[in-house]
């Protein structure tokens, strides 16, 4: 540590590295303001001071009159957490650590490293309030190194060459595809990819489940750059359950009592409405991109589920349940040819 840095001024710095932080561009009358500085210069000579000692990136925006931190460099900020801040925080690591296991471990090392920083009472408050969010949800087990890549590619808008394999076919065998890929996201239980696909047939955007790619390698070649006017959470959001992309169909359902009360208290699309029966029922429609999602729902939600549109999903959701008539009907033994 720089050896002309008193306890006032390590105070001064580390508010004047939070303050930028806390937003994209912040102007200097602001800045004097808030640290309450009697001399402009003062601010000048922290800024520099940060730079050289530190090599904290930060830079003067002449367009819109302000600072801007990227980076704080060396310097170690000491935070001051509310209640509340610690315990999203701690949640939120633990949420890391179940969506993504592979990171568990840096998970656990990160808390302990921030909570050294913190006053004792409030890291174990904040530790108890966090492990109140249970988490039962099932997560697909990916290969932590397939999901480095992709996530190198993306940050360096690269395509990659991957074999990836469907699954519902009945000789499921990989397929190699080059990709420009756009994003990740969770959805349902998995994490998914989407991307451009160079080598569908059309070409076109498509959402690839991560924990499906055998293999992931990332190329020289510039990605195809996202479309103006879209991203990631208009993507995301448009799917019942992971799949977006391609035209929106209407569909409309009745759920009837007593499941109705429990799919009223959930979001289940971003574009649905939901109107309520005198009799307890509810008619729910949404604008979704792939109706395979929407029937299996209504069968997992059977009997109480009804498809009332489009004729398609209706017929889709007979041929499932017909299905599961022929699966489960008559008598049978069950564990013949099993070894128990």
């Amino acid at each position: 540590m720089p050896r002309d840095l008193s306890s006032v001024r390590l105070a001064r710095l580390n508010m004047l590295l939070q303050l930028l932080a806390s937003t994209t561009c912040l102007s200097r009358d602001r800045l004097y303001e808030q640290l309450e500085y009697t001399n402009p210069r003062t601010l000048e000579r922290d800024i520099a001071y940060l730079r050289e000692e530190f090599g904290a990136t930060i830079h003067w925006d002449y367009q819109h009159r302000g600072y801007i931190l990227e980076n704080s460099g060396s310097f170690m900020l000491h935070l001051h957490l509310s209640e509340n801040e610690a315990t999203a925080l701690v949640a939120g690591l633990g949420m890391a650590a179940h969506f993504l296991p592979h990171l568990e471990g840096d998970c656990n090392s990160l808390w302990q490293k921030i909570q050294t920083a913190l006053p004792e009472n409030l890291a174990s408050q904040a530790r108890k309030l966090a492990q109140s969010a249970v988490m039962a949800l099932p997560v697909s087990s990916l290969d932590p190194e397939i999901f480095s890549r992709i996530l190198s590619a993306l940050g360096h808008k690269r395509t990659i060459e991957a074999r990836y394999t469907k699954p519902y076919t009945h000789h499921p065998k990989p397929e190699r595809y080059h990709l420009s890929p756009w994003g990740v996201y969770f959805a349902g239980h998995a994490w998914y990819l989407w991307a451009w696909s160079h080598t569908s047939t059309p070409e076109g955007e498509r959402a690839f489940r991560i924990s499906r790619f055998d293999s992931v390698g990332v190329t020289d070649e510039g990605a195809r750059e996202i479309p103006e006017g879209r991203n990631l959470t208009t993507y995301a959001e448009g799917a019942w359950y992971a799949f977006s992309g391609g035209k929106r169909r209407k569909v409309l359902l009745k759920v009837y009592p007593p499941m109705s009360r429990v799919v009223a208290e959930t979001k289940w699309h971003v574009s649905q409405q939901i109107e309520e029966c005198p009799d307890g029922s509810i008619y729910l429609s949404a604008e979704v991109p792939h109706l395979e999602e929407v029937a299996k729902w209504v069968l997992a939600s059977a009997p109480y589920a009804e498809v009332l549109e489009p004729a398609e999903l209706r017929q889709r959701v007979a041929e499932l349940a017909e299905g599961v008539k022929r699966r489960h009907g008559g008598r049978r033994n069950l564990m013949k040819g099993r070894n128990v």
